[in-house]
């Protein structure tokens, strides 16, 4: 699947929207008392697991498109000095030049 960089911006940009929103609730709900402690832990707990899940899928999406920005090349240039390879993203294939 490939994107373009401006779908791929909109979707951030929609995704930072939702996330301000739900902080904006979050600090309401917490100045009325409405949410009970344990409760409010499992909603965190459940939101930064759906946060990373979604976190992880976008950076997946853009490793194996075919145009590169200045995130991907950073996420490509650590990954190459944690295992010492150079890796390459194919559309279902990750290829390293060892």
């Amino acid at each position: 699947m490939t994107a373009s960089s401006a779908n791929v911006r909109t979707m951030l940009r929609t995704y930072g929207k939702q996330l301000t929103n739900a902080k904006r609730l979050a600090r309401f709900r917490q100045a009325l008392g409405a949410a009970q402690p344990s409760d409010d832990v499992a909603r965190q707990a459940k939101r930064r697991e759906l946060v990373e899940r979604i976190a992880r899928e976008i950076i997946e999406n853009l490793i194996v498109s075919s145009t590169r920005s200045a995130i991907v090349a950073a996420i490509l240039q650590q990954l190459e000095l944690e295992f010492g390879y150079e890796y390459i993203f194919e559309r279902g294939y990750c290829l390293n030049s060892a």
